[in-house]
C-alpha cells in the first residue's frame, strides 16, 4: 500500500522548501560540534604498571605536602574535632616538647564562630587559605 500524495500536500512540502532553502541562501551552514565528556581522574584507569588511584589522594589544593608544616602567624586547616575542615589563624604556642617544637598551638577559627581553640599541633595542616571569613 503506497500513500497517494494529494495536491492538499504539495503546498505544505513546497513552504518546507522554501523554508529550508531559504536558510541555505548566505552560504554554508555551520553544524556545532559536540564535545566529548571531560574525563574526571576518578574514571582513568592505571596507565602502564601505575597502580590506579584511589580519588580520595586527589590532591584538592588545600592540604599540600609542599607547603611544609603550619607556621606561627599563617593559615591553617584543622583536620579533626567539633572543627574539622575549618579553616584557622596560626595564633601562637600553648606547649612545645623537649626540643622546642610546638605540641599544642592556639588557632582562631575564621568562620562566623570566630573562636579560639587550642589544638594539637598534629591535627592542623597548612593550607593555600588567604583569609576571607
Amino acid at each position: 500500500m503506497t500513500a497517494k500524495k494529494s495536491k492538499a500536500d504539495e503546498p505544505e512540502m513546497e513552504a518546507e522548501e522554501e523554508e529550508v532553502s531559504e536558510q541555505n541562501a548566505e552560504g554554508a551552514v555551520a553544524t556545532p560540534v559536540v564535545e566529548p565528556e571531560a574525563v574526571s581522574p576518578q574514571r582513568l584507569g592505571a596507565v602502564g604498571n601505575e597502580p590506579a588511584g584511589n580519588p580520595a589522594d586527589i590532591d584538592d589544593g588545600v592540604t599540600d605536602s609542599e607547603l611544609g608544616p603550619p607556621v606561627l602567624g599563617q593559615f591553617v586547616q584543622i583536620l579533626s574535632g567539633d572543627y574539622q575542615g575549618h579553616f584557622a589563624a596560626y595564633l601562637g604556642n600553648v606547649a612545645l616538647d623537649d626540643d622546642g617544637n610546638p605540641t599544642v598551638i592556639q588557632v582562631r577559627t575564621r568562620d562566623a564562630d570566630n573562636v579560639i581553640l587550642d589544638v594539637p599541633y598534629g591535627e592542623v595542616s597548612s593550607t593555600t587559605y588567604s583569609g576571607g571569613r
